[in-house]
């Protein structure tokens, strides 16, 4: 009887441990979120020491850490949206360059300009990732992004398999 009343005298302390590392854990996640969400308006934010020091911490809190990815690209996906809409529709500080819309009546122009802009954000968020996740994204052996310059990332890989496939 008594080493019943130890069980669960030490279940119970299990579950209080836990709870507690999950609230200490959930500051630095909800300290990076708001993080990212202030950097949301600049094309390539500088990454603070203070902020790597902060997603490294999460880094031995698997599930922290998943959802603190998850946040971040949750908070640069927005700024990333509104940046477009306004270079689709404002163009750049002080209207240079101009709205990306101008060129809407010639199609190739339009089109050209939009992947411009979609290419360089691209390159900006890339190394913003870096910048914040490692290279490695926190993962040993498990890169989050394919090496620059192209590489064998998984989008090339299945072009690569409909290419053989005879798909288009």
């Amino acid at each position: 009887m008594r080493l019943t009343t130890l069980s669960a005298k030490a279940k119970d302390l299990c579950q209080r441990l836990i709870v507690g590392q999950d609230v200490a854990g959930s500051a630095p996640r909800r300290w990076i979120q708001g993080e990212c969400r202030s950097m949301g308006d600049l094309d390539a934010p500088d990454v603070s020491p203070h902020l790597q020091k902060a997603v490294a911490a999460l880094r031995d809190r698997p599930v922290l850490f998943k959802y603190c990815i998850e946040e971040v690209a949750t908070a640069r996906h927005n700024a990333l949206f509104q940046r477009f809409i306004a270079a689709l529709t404002r163009g750049g500080p002080g209207g240079m360059p101009r709205p990306i819309e101008m060129h809407a009546h010639d199609s190739k122009r339009y089109v050209n300009d939009m992947l411009a802009w979609v290419h360089q954000a691209l390159a900006d968020e890339r190394e913003f990732v870096v910048a914040l996740f490692g290279a490695d994204g926190g993962r040993e052996g498990a890169g989050l992004l394919p090496p620059p310059g192209g590489g064998s990332g998984e989008l090339h890989t299945l072009q690569s398999s409909s290419a053989q496939h005879g798909e288009s």
